[in-house]
């Protein structure tokens, strides 16, 4: 159970499924003729998809995640498998 609830939550805290998300809801907003709000859902979408698909925006987000802990060179020797 928590692994599928891990898998669920992890899911919409991506940038990916958040983009196919918007186009979902976008498609939808077109279906029931919402035509100007379905075309910013879409433009979103496609604006969301390129900037975090963009290779400085994406260089940028994991700086700060990389910078922060130190690279490991050698393995400890106390590990336990």
């Amino acid at each position: 159970m928590d692994f599928i609830l891990k898998k669920a939550v992890s899911m919409f805290l991506m940038p990916l499924p958040i983009g196919v998300l918007f186009i979902v809801l976008g498609l939808l907003l077109l279906y029931r003729n919402k035509i100007k709000k379905a075309k910013w859902m879409l433009l979103l979408s496609v604006v969301w998809l390129f900037v975090f698909s963009y290779s400085p925006m994406a260089n940028i987000l994991l700086h700060s995640i990389e910078s922060n802990n130190p690279t490991l060179h050698t393995a400890p020797k106390n590990i336990t498998y």
